[in-house]
């Protein structure tokens, strides 16, 4: 048990100076992001769901303290729930299966994202050439 707390500790520490360094980095944001939700992943391979759960909880909680919501955003609703989501969706077995159901999770989460950045920041994201084709794919 005390291994599990302590391992889930680092991993939300991690977490949390990747989305600090995403959030003050002039570029690489989306990289950074996405590494960002690797340490939670680990936790539900190490531990199980719960502590995957409890290092994306405590880590969007602290990031959000610090980066405020322009910094968390992305994380809280993108980047962390898809990772925890990624094991649930990886159990079938089948992978045309898991291929649909992620493509499926990545818009529907991308489209939450993308109404609430409009509505609760004012900030559209511009959506320029063939990007608007694949998003709607």
């Amino acid at each position: 048990m005390a291994k599990k707390v302590a391992f889930s500790g680092v991993l939300s520490a991690l977490t949390v100076i990747l989305l600090y360094f995403a959030f003050v980095a002039p570029s690489g944001k989306l990289s950074l992001y996405a590494l960002s939700s690797l340490p939670a992943a680990v936790a539900v391979l190490e531990f199980g769901i719960g502590a995957g759960a409890s290092v994306y909880v405590v880590s969007s909680l602290i990031a959000f303290s610090i980066t405020g919501i322009l910094g968390s955003l992305p994380y809280i609703l993108f980047f962390g729930v898809y990772s925890l989501l990624k094991y649930y969706i990886e159990k079938s077995g089948k992978l045309v299966l898991e291929l649909l159901i992620k493509i499926i999770f990545f818009n529907m989460l991308l489209l939450i994202y993308y109404f609430i950045s409009l509505k609760l920041l004012a900030m559209p994201i511009v959506v320029t050439g063939n990007m608007l084709y694949i998003l709607l794919a």
